[in-house]
Formats: structure tokens, sequence, C-alpha cells
């Protein structure tokens, strides 16, 4: 050996040609792209939007005379997340880790006049009350979230920080999510919490000079079905 370099004859001193030096770069270069477009699958973020007509929403109050009730199914917005959420979580860190808008973010908004009650009357109050001409909506904007359970392999509960806007006025609000993946193609969003009306700047409805008096706490409860954006999540994967 004697320190002699290790290759033939012929080839010493000679440089490459155009087409060994093409294979050695497709050699070198191949799999590492390979592994890059593996990665990136790996970590495909996946948009579900709200499916039409499939979602519930409810919200409840209390009065000097009788309980109040309204309902809708009109939730607009998204939800989006990591496919590889549970590769995020180190052992370390499956306590309670945090999970910031780069690995989820979840958005709605519930049109105020799609809510209905028992009656016409109660509706118009409603929707007076709520100064829907004004903010037509109630919407929840995404902020933050950490894991409140271990994740199974369809269901992920978390809670979520964000702001509540009603009536125009936006306030820091923690919710209970419960994220159900129901099929391949299909999510459903569990959420409840309870607000108060004059934290929102609305004054609680009386009617009737006064005899009924509504109380100030308003429940909002959510069943919230979203469906898989397929053009969207795998343009964002391509």
């Amino acid at each position: 050996m004697n320190g002699q370099p290790i290759y033939p004859a012929k080839s010493r001193g000679k440089r490459l040609g155009p087409l060994p030096l093409l294979r050695l770069v497709i050699l070198v270069l191949l799999p590492l792209c390979l592994a890059m477009s593996g990665q990136a699958r790996a970590g495909q973020t996946l948009r579900y939007l709200s499916e039409p007509g499939q979602s519930l929403v409810g919200l409840s109050g209390t009065s000097t005379l009788h309980d109040w009730s309204a309902q809708g199914k009109v939730i607009h917005g998204s939800v989006e997340f990591l496919q590889n959420l549970h590769a995020k979580i180190g052992a370390k860190d499956q306590a309670f880790p945090l999970v910031t808008a780069e690995h989820i973010t979840l958005d709605f908004r519930i049109p105020v006049k799609s809510l209905k009650s028992d009656t016409d009357g109660m509706d118009d109050e409603i929707y007076k009350t709520l100064d829907s001409a004004e903010h037509p909506n109630i919407a929840f904007s995404f902020l933050s979230a950490a894991f409140v359970s271990q994740p199974t392999n369809n269901q992920y509960v978390f809670k979520v920080k964000g702001d509540l806007r009603i009536n125009g006025v936006s306030r820091p609000q923690d919710l209970a999510v419960m994220v159900t993946h129901l099929s391949g193609d299909e999510l459903l969003v569990n959420t409840k919490t309870t607000v108060k009306m004059t934290d929102f700047k609305i004054t609680p409805p009386s009617l009737m000079c006064g005899l009924l008096k509504s109380g100030d706490k308003v429940k909002i409860k959510l069943a919230w079905c979203l469906v898989l954006d397929k053009e969207r999540s795998l343009s964002k994967a391509d």
C-alpha cells in the first residue's frame, strides 16, 4: 500500500466526465431527497372544514319566569393539525405538552341569526340582545392548547386558550375541547363553556316592565362536525 491512492492506474489524474459526475450527484442526492420527502409527508398538515348541516350549537340561560334556550346547526370554521401529532410528544413531555399554533389551529364562528328558540318573539329578543345587526357572529380564535389527557388513537382532549368574541367584544376564554377522529375524513369537536353577558357589555334583557329578567350567565355548547379538506391538505404535503 505504502500510502498510495487506491484506484485503478488508468484513472489517476483524470477528471470525471459529465455523465459519471451526473451519476454521482444522483446517487448522493436521491436518498437525501427521498428522506426529506418522507419527513414532509409524516409532518403533513391536515385541514378540516365545517360539514354543512351536521353540527349542533346551543345557548341556554335562566330568567325569573322560566329557563330559555336556542339551538342552531351552523358553525363555520376550520381545524388544522400535524398528521404525526403523536410523534411530537416525547417521553419527557407526555404529561401536558404545550401545543402552539404551529401544531394545531382551531377557529369557529356561529351566525347569531342561525340560532332559533321556540318562539319568534324570543328569537327577536336574542338577536337584539346580541346586536346581530352590527355583530352577526359569535366567534372564537385559537391561541394555544395543552393536552389534558393522554391521547388515544382517535381522540385528543385539550385545554384550549383563545379569544371569544360576542357583541363585538373579545375576551380571553379557556375551553375544554374533545376532538374525536370519527373516520379517515371526519372530526367531531365537542366543547362547552359558561359566560356572563355583562363581561361582553351586554345588558341582560328585561321584559314585561321588569317582571321577567334574564340571568347574567349563558351556557354555550357545541358538537361541531368537520370533514377533511383533501385538496388543501394534499397541496400542503407537496
